[in-house]
């Protein structure tokens, strides 16, 4: 249905003040704005099936609502989507960095290494080696750290204990003077990688709470 002058003119003026409020947008979304709104009012126009009025015209552009308010919703929508594409989406917690891996892992690394040569004890140190190897929390170096310097540092502890366990002869006094220095030198270095690797891995842990 072809619109009168007068109603070609009230629809032009209308999408006119529509795109000038919304200058805001890039030229991009405000046409593809304006032509939305045109082709519903096109639309509109045509299933009226003859010649629109005046109070056709005023009743399909008051449905429409006023140019402020179209452009406002438009204006609204366009920021919603910007802000949403330029937010980053929240970063997944990587599995096994929770606060609990490290303690668990370091004491199962100390305790097997204490009580290597059983069974059960070498288990559960293959069991926190894994863990912390596993473990997101640490650097590659670090894994390293815990994994071979806590084992090999309190080995001297363990082989001191089981001399002593053995030494039955005072001409083996000698031996076990060297042991009491090598014993706490060497637990005082595997106790202290122990609290490195602790610290750092609860401190990462604690990120993602």
């Amino acid at each position: 249905m072809t619109m009168t002058t007068d109603h070609t003119g009230r629809t032009a003026r209308y999408l006119d003040d529509l795109a000038r409020l919304l200058d805001p947008l890039d030229p991009i979304e405000r046409a593809e704005v304006l032509d939305t709104v045109r082709e519903h009012l096109d639309s509109m126009i045509a299933e009226l099936d003859q010649e629109p009025t005046d109070a056709d015209i005023d009743r399909i552009l008051t449905s429409l609502g006023a140019p402020g308010q179209v452009a406002e919703a438009a204006l609204a929508d366009w920021t919603n989507r910007t802000a949403s594409s330029t937010t980053p989406a929240p970063q997944q917690r990587p599995a096994l960095s929770r606060v609990w891996v490290p303690p668990v892992a370091l004491a199962a690394i100390v305790l097997g290494s204490l009580s290597a040569p059983f069974l059960v004890p070498i288990l559960v140190l293959v069991a926190g080696v894994v863990l912390l190897c596993v473990s997101p929390l640490w650097s590659p170096w670090q894994k390293v750290l815990g994994a071979v310097g806590i084992p090999l540092g309190l080995v001297p502890v363990l082989l001191a204990t089981l001399v002593v366990m053995r030494t039955t002869s005072a001409g083996e006094q000698e031996s076990l003077n060297a042991w009491a220095v090598i014993v706490p030198a060497s637990a005082i270095l595997s106790l202290a990688i122990t609290a490195y690797v602790l610290v750092v891995g609860i401190r990462r842990a604690s990120r993602w709470e």
